[in-house]
């Protein structure tokens, strides 16, 4: 049961980081860095490109953080009640949905990317 409790609290406090890097991205406060967000040579090189990709994965972090914190209120509550088995599945699926969103978010981070790119490139 206790590698539950941690478990869960764990998943809330990486979630909790992946909400603010949501609302950071949403708000364009994000600042340009080598750890969070859509990380390219073209992204890295100007604000506005930075900004704008970076806002384009904001829904799908929040996606990401939402239910990945719902499902460490599951396994917490269920573990607490006596089945840590069924606890620590949903704990494995909690941290899948939030790799998967994650990984989700090169869809549209890629998208607005390349279409800043080209519409870089026919204004030149």
């Amino acid at each position: 049961m206790v590698g539950v409790v941690v478990g869960s609290l764990l998943i809330i406090v990486v979630s909790a980081l992946v909400l603010w890097w949501a609302s950071a991205s949403k708000r364009g406060t994000l600042r340009r860095n080598h750890i969070l967000g859509y990380r390219t040579r073209f992204t890295l090189s100007d604000d506005d490109v930075w900004v704008t990709v970076n806002r384009a994965i904001a829904p799908f972090l929040f996606i990401a953080g939402i239910g990945a914190i719902f499902g460490a209120v599951v396994a917490l509550v269920v573990g607490l009640i006596g089945a840590p088995e069924a606890g620590a599945i949903v704990i494995v699926v909690s941290v899948a949905w939030i790799f998967v969103w994650l990984v989700l978010t090169l869809i549209p981070a890629h998208a607005r990317a390349r279409a800043l790119k080209q519409r870089t490139a026919t204004a030149r």
